[in-house]
């Protein structure tokens, strides 16, 4: 099931704080992982806001989570894009020599304004065609992350920030082994 849902966030304070934390975006790139409680950071009270409203059944242990600074100049870890690609657990696949494994679901939040041209979401669908999505301030995107490619468009003017979050229904090897980022 794919959503988008705008105005997601209802709670203003929240909102607010998202608009005067100047950390928020640090570290941007960083993976980071939250088992849930105590959500002592603003990203993990925005994750159990989030996943306190999913639509789908989950058996979730933890949650993977990270902030995207996409810019038009092309500097940073992606230039100005994301390829297609399906979100998964790599670390796990090349330690313990497993299959691939993939994350239950996933979602994009969109916190701030993006004052920007393109850098919108591309899901590529199962019957061939693509669903674009244009990065708008409190839009929400649930998909399943790890079960269908999905994409960015070019930034061509300004810098696309979203956040990312993908749930697992088991403790990968960077969290085994305590080397997620803590925030």
């Amino acid at each position: 099931m794919i959503e988008v849902i705008d105005n997601f966030i209802k709670d203003t304070r929240i909102l607010s704080d998202i608009e005067w934390d100047i950390s928020f975006w640090n570290r941007k790139g960083f993976y980071y992982y939250y088992k849930g409680t105590p959500a002592n950071t603003l990203k993990k009270r925005i994750i159990n806001y989030i996943w306190s409203r999913c639509p789908q059944e989950h058996d979730t242990i933890a949650y993977e989570y990270w902030t995207h600074k996409i810019y038009a100049e092309g500097i940073g870890v992606h230039k100005k894009k994301l390829p297609p690609h399906r979100d998964t657990d790599e670390q796990t696949y090349v330690r313990d020599n497993v299959e691939t494994l993939y994350p239950n679901y996933g979602c994009v939040y969109y916190p701030v304004e993006n004052d920007i041209e393109g850098g919108n979401l591309v899901i590529h669908l199962e019957n061939g065609e693509k669903m674009e999505i244009e990065p708008k301030r409190n839009r929400l995107v649930w998909f399943p992350s790890g079960q269908i490619d999905h994409e960015i468009q070019p930034v061509t003017r300004g810098t696309r920030l979203s956040l990312a979050i993908n749930t697992w229904n088991y403790e990968n090897y960077t969290m085994r082994m305590g080397l997620g980022n803590q925030e």
